[in-house]
């Protein structure tokens, strides 16, 4: 007999695609090689508990330290199968997602931010040259997710403003971009009420943008448009 079907899956498969047993007739299991990886990597993301009382129970027994012994064997089993790994880590997230959330904010408390700034000062050149690549490919875009950043800081960015209104936004930035490409002058997308004015303070929404040369923007600061108005005039 070179086949014999899977009593999971019921597929019928070569003998070579079913685990090795030597207490059955034909010397393999009932269950096919893939079913019975999978069936493993669902009990093992439901009984992680268990797993890690038997994990510290051995290493104690051998003499050794818990965290060091299993590090070193899942990095050794993980060399030998990514793919079996990063399968488990996946159906583990599923039914973990609670667990993985809050694991992931402690990482982030207790090293994520050093993490982080090491890698971008490691990798700062590549990280600089993508940021530039996506500043050229649309650079009112960009323009755009800079000023919504600096709204929300100012907390200027309403919470009713929607995708709708975000578009609109996007699209100040867009034309403003290609009059100063088109005509060789820049362009600023102006707050018609500013911001941070020293009288009354506008939001970043759509009907408070307009487009005006950068010139003119940066004279204008943050004046209320009737002071403007009254110092361009005198």
């Amino acid at each position: 007999m070179t086949e014999k079907t899977c009593t999971k899956c019921s597929g019928l498969k070569a003998l070579s695609d079913f685990p090795k047993r030597k207490s059955s007739a034909d010397g393999r299991r009932n269950e096919c090689t893939a079913c019975t990886r999978a069936s493993k990597l669902e009990w093992d993301s439901q009984n992680r508990d268990k797993i890690r009382t038997y994990h510290i129970r051995w290493s104690t027994r051998e003499g050794g330290n818990y965290k060091e012994v299993v590090r070193r064997a899942n990095k050794s089993s993980y060399q030998r199968n990514p793919e079996m790994h990063k399968e488990y880590y996946r159906i583990w997230y599923r039914n973990n997602k609670d667990k993985a959330a809050i694991a992931s904010k402690e990482w982030r408390e207790r090293i994520g931010r050093e993490y982080f700034r090491t890698k971008r000062a490691e990798n700062s050149e590549n990280i600089n040259a993508r940021n530039r690549l996506n500043y050229k490919a649309d650079p009112g875009k960009n323009q755009a997710k800079t000023r919504a950043y600096q709204a929300k800081k100012s907390q200027a960015l309403p919470l009713w403003v929607g995708d709708v209104e975000l578009d609109k936004i996007k699209e100040f930035y867009r034309i403003a971009a290609v009059l100063s490409k088109v005509t060789g002058m820049r362009y600023h997308v102006d707050h018609y009420y500013p911001l941070n004015g020293t009288t009354v303070s506008g939001l970043h929404v759509p009907e408070n943008l307009q487009i005006i040369p950068a010139a003119t923007n940066l004279s204008k600061r943050n004046k209320h448009p009737d002071d403007f108005e009254v110092l361009e005039n005198t």
